[in-house]
């Protein structure tokens, strides 16, 4: 009997890795598959909290992490270092170099036939973008997001000397090439939902094969109006990504919602990035009587139960759209300036605080649910090439083939 296959399954960015890994992996039972956690200094502050080794194992043969947390090793040194030499002192490429070592020896070890990736930005994508390079093995980049970067602007010569400096003549790994999704390997091959998303059409090893994790959400979908009295408000860390003004703004907006609409029940699901007691503090129970601040509720299970969602332009109502819940997306002022994936083709788009209450009132109306209704299969057309749910299925297909 043949030997089974080995995949590496990675583990940075895992609030959305892990859910895309877990929709398909029961296909692969034939395959071999293991989780690393990579403990990528991007993605570790989170990961640490959302990883769990026991459910881990529930989708996956093997658990290994690496002994190893450069972003810890990062901070000692700048705290050692001071203004000019924190930049140029070896200490700070020593840690990149001692991660790079861990990461390569348990590659070695393990001797994948293939890995999976979520991205391909990160210092870990980096080491594994080499190492198969070399070894002539599949990096396989899932899509598990918007791409963000549609409209990106090249990297200016002074990064472009520095990536040749440090990631060329030292084999450090501190730089990306461009901030363009895929585009640092072009040997790699790159999983999307659609040609809505190819960033470089010349770009070869690309394959369209939908979003797994999709696959239940449409599965779930009814054209019957639900009857609810939940709205889902999902945040994001906008004083850390734009400005606390902005972050301020946006809160005066949700005060509105719940001042206006007390007979709401309002549930703010806290992003994995940010801490719930900020949200506590500035949305107290005791004034607030109509708003739930939480942050592991199941978010599918919760819009399921909602009639509404709100945003800022976050993926998050993308999955509620495809769950057939209407969206409201606020950009007060246009002042987030961010790669618009919505369009106003499929949500309502609020700009000032007083228009909030009339969004909210027309999401509860029968005439707007047969309009968002049209308006939903419209726009998923467009957005994503398979809403058959069999995204599962193809995703799995396309992993063991590139494995062979």
């Amino acid at each position: 009997m043949p030997e089974k296959k080995t995949i590496i399954f990675t583990s940075a960015y895992s609030y959305l890795s892990n859910p895309q890994y877990y929709s398909f992996v029961d296909k692969l039972n034939d395959i071999k598959k293991v989780y690393l956690h990579v403990k990528d200094p991007l993605s570790v502050v989170f990961d640490e909290k959302l990883i769990k080794k026991d459910e881990i194992l529930r989708y996956f043969d093997e658990y290994i992490e690496i002994d190893y947390n450069l972003k810890e090793e990062l901070l000692k040194v700048y705290e050692e270092r001071q203004g000019f030499w924190k930049r140029i002192s070896f200490k700070i490429i020593k840690p990149y170099y001692d991660y790079k070592k861990r990461l390569l020896s348990h590659l070695d070890q393990i001797k994948p036939d293939a890995i999976v990736t979520c991205s391909d930005m990160t210092v870990s994508d980096r080491v594994i973008s080499d190492w198969c390079r070399k070894k002539r093995k599949s990096q396989i980049i899932l899509q598990n997001c918007f791409i963000d970067n549609i409209n990106y602007t090249k990297y200016n010569f002074r990064h472009n000397v520095r990536y040749f400096f440090f990631n060329k003549l030292l084999r450090a790994p501190l730089y990306i090439k461009q901030h363009l999704y895929g585009s640092e390997n072009y040997k790699s091959h790159l999983l999307l939902w659609s040609d809505y998303y190819i960033l470089d059409p010349k770009r070869k090893n690309t394959h369209f094969i939908g979003n797994a994790v999709f696959d239940k959400l449409f599965q779930q979908f009814s054209k019957k109006k639900k009857k609810s009295d939940i709205i889902t408000i999902c945040t994001q860390p906008l004083d850390e990504l734009f400005s606390v003004k902005i972050f301020d703004e946006v809160n005066k907006y949700f005060k509105i919602a719940l001042e206006k609409f007390p007979n709401v029940s309002f549930y703010m699901k806290v992003h994995p990035r940010e801490e719930i007691s900020k949200y506590q503090k500035i949305f107290p129970e005791k004034k607030y009587t109509n708003v739930k601040v939480v942050k592991d509720y199941n978010l599918h299970e919760l819009l399921m139960k909602s009639f509404g969602q709100i945003s800022i332009n976050s993926f998050t109502s993308f999955e509620a759209a495809a769950l057939g819940i209407p969206i409201i997306i606020l950009n007060p002022n246009d002042e987030i300036n961010t790669y618009d994936h919505f369009r106003e083709e499929i949500d309502i788009r609020i700009r000032k605080p007083e228009e909030i209450s009339e969004a909210i009132k027309t999401i509860q109306s029968n005439d707007y649910w047969e309009l968002f209704l049209k308006k939903r299969d419209k726009y998923f057309n467009k957005m994503l090439y398979f809403t058959d749910g069999k995204s599962n299925e193809r995703t799995a297909a396309k992993i063991r083939e590139l494995a062979a």
